[in-house]
């Protein structure tokens, strides 16, 4: 197990460090686009602050575009930063040696609804195949695990994440008051 978890994380290790530089030049391009979306908003909100045009429907769709590409790029900006936070450049033997030995542990101990729990954080689907079971799942919720086992707790809890929230997205999100009338027709 020692040698195909080390596999996998030399795999994505490789597949991070190839997209390390775009993600730079895409994180610099962002964040220029988004001081762009921002004065236009500044502009527009000054504008009507000084009474230089009246807030018509015109200027209300102008600024919600820019609100909704100014959120754009706050995601695709937060996306980034978390490529950026994976820990697989700093793991090291030791770690996946001392993790695989500690999940070895826990799935053998009946009593323990910690495998469980592992399995269900870290296989996102079990496959049979011609009498050989097959386990997907995530690489960085591997690589994540991994980076935070405390050698000194093996007992400790099963890691959670939240990788697929958005930040400014609601599960359930409501109409703006300007849309209300178009939703109902």
């Amino acid at each position: 197990m020692n040698r195909r978890v080390r596999n996998i994380l030399t795999r994505l290790k490789k597949h991070v460090n190839a997209h390390d530089q775009g993600g730079k030049t895409e994180m610099l391009a962002l964040q220029q686009s988004l001081r762009g979306a921002e004065k236009g908003l500044e502009r527009l909100f000054e504008g009507v602050e000084q009474g230089l045009f009246d807030l018509d429907e015109t200027l209300k769709t102008r600024l919600q575009r820019l609100k909704a590409r100014r959120e754009e790029i706050l995601i695709q900006i937060s996306g980034i930063k978390r490529r950026q936070m994976l820990p697989i450049n700093t793991i090291t033997n030791t770690q996946v040696d001392a993790f695989c030995n500690a999940l070895k542990a826990r799935f053998n101990d009946q009593d323990s609804e910690f495998g469980k729990g592992y399995l269900k954080f870290l296989v996102d689907e079990i496959r049979i195949e011609d009498k050989q079971a097959v386990m997907t799942g995530s690489q960085r919720a591997l690589a994540e695990a991994i980076s935070t086992l405390n050698p000194e707790n093996t007992a400790g809890s099963v890691p959670t994440s939240m990788h697929v929230w958005c930040a400014r997205r609601e599960s359930n999100p409501r109409p703006l008051a300007s849309e209300a009338n178009t939703l109902s027709n």
